[in-house]
């Protein structure tokens, strides 16, 4: 029940309506732990839990992953 953070896929009888882009700041062995846009009344205290079944979903469509990036300074050096 996505009132307890849990955001489960639709029932045979429901209606699928997508739009919705999260990111995840975490992992568990259920799932990814995402922060919603919309405001801390949402879910756990503003967290939803998406389980993999839910990631593997038809329906679930672009899935991007950031790889951990070397440090870049932002001190640019010109030329004299």
């Amino acid at each position: 029940d996505y009132r307890q953070g849990y955001l489960t896929l639709p029932g045979d009888r429901e209606r699928f309506l997508g739009g919705h882009a999260m990111y995840a700041c975490g992992y568990t062995k259920d799932g990814l732990v995402c922060p919603n846009s919309w405001d801390d009344d949402y879910g756990d205290n503003g967290y939803v839990r998406l389980s993999w079944d839910y990631i593997k979903w038809e329906e679930t469509q672009d899935i991007w992953a950031i790889e951990k990036a070397p440090y870049f300074s932002s001190h640019v050096e010109t030329s004299a």
